[in-house]
């Protein structure tokens, strides 16, 4: 009888959290006539910060979190998941108009390694912020990896996008 009632309200747990969640995101395809309003992702040059093309054919999710918006700095963020990438692409509604204020693309690869939080793969993360609570405006990429787990090591555009390339994350 007690393991039935602790069944039950584990049910009850995964059931509460769907239903909670789904109404902060929803998945779509990156073609989505609902993404029309995110259009300036599109117009941003990515190439001078290192980020690859946004692929045409991926998961889209997008996250309005109202409790995080005067916090983080955002009104919407778009999850963009595609093979062994991500990109997080942040937007500031300014008169009416979504506005890209940021974004961030993480590139896994093979390689893992430990470290005292636990087993990782090497993974390249390129992030580009601009008036973002709990960022620092402007660049920073990183690089963890078995040589350099924290990704201390400062790298520039043309580095990473190598680095990107070499990880199968074009």
């Amino acid at each position: 009888m007690r393991f039935a009632a602790q069944r039950g309200r584990g049910w009850f747990l995964l059931v509460f959290s769907s239903v909670v969640l789904s109404g902060c995101y929803r998945q779509m395809p990156i073609d989505d006539p609902s993404l029309k309003p995110f259009a300036d992702m599109f117009v941003v040059d990515r190439a001078q910060y290192g980020f690859s093309p946004l692929p045409s054919d991926a998961r889209v999710y997008i996250e309005r979190d109202p409790k995080c918006y005067t916090d983080c700095g955002y009104d919407v963020m778009l999850h963009i998941y595609q093979g062994k990438s991500a990109h997080l692409v942040s937007f500031q509604k300014k008169s009416g108009i979504y506005k890209w204020v940021g974004e961030q693309e993480v590139c896994w690869g093979p390689r893992e390694f430990r470290t005292v939080n636990g087993r990782f793969n090497e993974n390249l993360v390129i992030t580009y912020a601009q008036g973002q609570a709990g960022q620092l405006d402007g660049l920073l990429i990183n690089y963890s990896r078995p040589e350099d787990p924290m990704g201390l090591q400062k790298l520039s555009v043309a580095e990473a996008k190598m680095i990107r390339k070499a990880l199968a994350c074009e």
